[in-house]
């Protein structure tokens, strides 16, 4: 589920993430604050890349599945964590 929390971030609090036919570029502020699925894939299976470049941050876990690569750029805080599934890949910076 997607929300707004009032202010610029938008609360990620369940489901899944996926892009639909082309390479996924998130630039909003993220907060995680459940278990959230993205998948690297786009709908029709195809590998796709992703990027989610605004600051990533809550308690949540984000899982990411596919085989495609998801690039973390923004600053990541709070105590979430980030699992990457067999064939994925993750760029983030150190925490």
């Amino acid at each position: 589920m997607l929300t707004n929390d009032g202010s610029a971030n938008t609360v990620l609090s369940g489901g899944t993430l996926q892009p639909l036919n082309a390479n996924g570029n998130w630039s909003a502020a993220l907060v995680v604050s459940n278990t959230v699925t993205l998948n690297t894939m786009d709908t029709g299976g195809l590998l796709r890349t992703n990027v989610l470049s605004g600051a990533l941050s809550g308690g949540g876990t984000l899982n990411v599945t596919g085989s495609g690569p998801l690039s973390v750029n923004g600053t990541m805080t709070g105590g979430g964590w980030i699992n990457v599934q067999s064939g994925a890949t993750l760029a983030a910076p150190a925490r």
